[in-house]
């Protein structure tokens, strides 16, 4: 009788810890939300020289969508990593993110300077994941589609030897 209930009472409890999050940022998925609210489209980054932000509503995040071994309440925080690392115009070093309240910590790094690619500016970055002593890499591309604006075009499990 206690493991019917426990599925519903996790759900909550997960729900209540995700309400109040306060983290300002756009979303670097699809489906989420820019300064002009839902998007269908690409997946766009807003610099902070906006003159506003988009919250990120965690639940928009599937298994499919974020990169293998990184939880849904993990990634955001590797989003405003990402945004960080994005805004240089040099290769620079790794920008550190933590979420406290999964335990869970890792990097985003620029690896190569911008290049073009169908007409925009590119850059290829790693990102790492440290969760419960299993450290997972991913690697990236994201393209600037307009001014402060960046387009995630691809994240994937880094192919490592």
């Amino acid at each position: 009788m206690a493991s019917l209930f426990s599925a519903p009472i996790a759900a909550g409890l997960i729900a209540m810890l995700l309400g109040g999050c306060s983290m300002q940022l756009s979303s670097l998925l699809p489906g989420g939300v820019s300064d002009n609210g839902p998007t269908s489209g690409p997946t766009v980054i807003r610099h902070a020289n906006d003159e506003t932000t988009g919250s990120i509503p965690l639940s928009m995040a599937s298994s499919r969508d974020i990169p293998m071994g990184m939880s849904a309440i993990d990634w955001p925080h590797t989003q405003a990593a990402l945004k960080e690392a994005l805004a240089r115009t040099d290769e620079g070093p790794s920008v550190p993110w933590h979420n406290p309240a999964s335990g869970a910590r890792g990097t985003v790094t620029p690896i190569a300077s911008a290049f073009t690619k169908d007409g925009m500016p590119c850059r290829n970055f790693i990102a790492s994941h440290v969760r419960d002593g299993i450290e997972t890499w991913s690697e990236g591309l994201a393209c600037r589609v307009s001014a402060g604006m960046w387009e995630v075009k691809s994240v994937k499990p880094l192919k490592r030897g």
